[in-house]
C-alpha cells in the first residue's frame, strides 16, 4: 500500500511529478530571483510598502534582499536540473534540490516561529493568524514536493542509474 501511495502524485508518476515540480519551483524562484534582486538594488520602493513600525536599518534590508537573491537563484538552477535529471533518469541531478529545500523549509519555518514570537501580543492576531495558516499550508506542500522528489530519487537508485 505505501509503494502506492509514492508512485502517484493527482493521477501522475513520480517522474511527472517531479517533471512539474521543478518547472512550478524554477518559475517561482526565477520571479522571486528578479524582484530580490530589483527591491535590493532599490530597497526604498520597498520601504514606502512597509509598516512603518517594523522597517529594519537599510543596510540590513539590502543584507537580506541579496541573500534572498542568491538562494531563489539557486532553487531556480537546482529546479532546472531536477527537471533534467528526471528527464535523463540521472539521480545525481535531484541531489542539490534535495539538499537545498529541506533546508530552506527549516529556514522558513524557523524565521515563521521568530515572527510570530515576536509579534505575539493581542494587537496583533491577524497577523498571528495569516502568518500561522500561509506557514502551516506552505510546509505541508513544500514537505509533500520533497516526499515527491525523494522518492523518485531513492526509485531511480534502485534502477542503478
Amino acid at each position: 500500500m505505501t509503494t502506492e501511495m509514492t508512485e502517484y502524485f493527482c493521477g501522475l508518476g513520480l517522474k511527472k511529478a517531479t517533471i512539474l515540480i521543478g518547472i512550478f519551483q524554477s518559475i517561482l524562484s526565477f520571479i522571486s530571483f528578479v524582484l530580490c534582486a530589483a527591491y535590493a538594488e532599490h530597497p526604498h520602493e520597498l520601504l514606502e510598502l512597509a509598516d512603518t513600525s517594523v522597517i529594519p536599518e537599510m543596510h540590513v534590508l539590502k543584507t537580506v534582499l541579496v541573500i534572498l537573491s542568491i538562494a531563489n537563484a539557486l532553487q531556480c538552477v537546482f529546479s532546472i536540473m531536477i527537471i533534467f535529471g528526471a528527464l535523463t533518469n540521472r539521480p545525481l541531478l535531484l541531489l542539490p534540490w534535495l539538499i537545498l529545500n529541506p533546508i530552506s523549509l527549516a529556514v522558513y519555518i524557523l524565521g515563521t516561529i521568530a515572527a510570530l514570537v515576536r509579534h505575539s501580543n493581542a494587537s496583533h492576531v491577524a497577523f498571528f493568524t495569516g502568518h500561522l495558516l500561509i506557514a502551516s499550508i506552505v510546509s505541508l506542500i513544500g514537505g509533500y514536493n520533497i516526499f515527491l522528489v525523494r522518492n523518485y530519487y531513492i526509485y531511480l537508485k534502485r534502477l542503478n542509474f
